[in-house]
């Protein structure tokens, strides 16, 4: 179930991001690893998430809170997600 919540969100953190018109150069680079490091964990049976991905899901809704709020909820959600299955 978490791993299809996660596909779920993932593919909204995708829209958002592609709806999103003013992403800077450095929330550009945070999207684009997270989405790599969440699609495999999705994706790929038996990945080992890096460690600190949960850390850096916060670390990222975080940096989108002011600018981009739908994102940061969708990252909050992802984050949760994650510590639901440990990570």
């Amino acid at each position: 179930m978490d791993k299809e919540q996660l596909k779920s969100l993932l593919g909204q953190l995708r829209d958002e991001l592609s709806a999103t018109d003013q992403l800077d150069t450095d929330l550009q680079e945070i999207a684009s690893d997270l989405d790599v490091q969440l699609d495999r964990l999705a994706h790929e049976e038996g990945h080992e998430p890096e460690p600190g991905l949960g850390d850096s899901l916060d670390l990222a809704a975080t940096n989108f809170a002011v600018k981009h709020p739908r994102t940061e909820a969708i990252l909050r959600e992802l984050a949760d997600i994650l510590g639901k299955m440990g990570i």
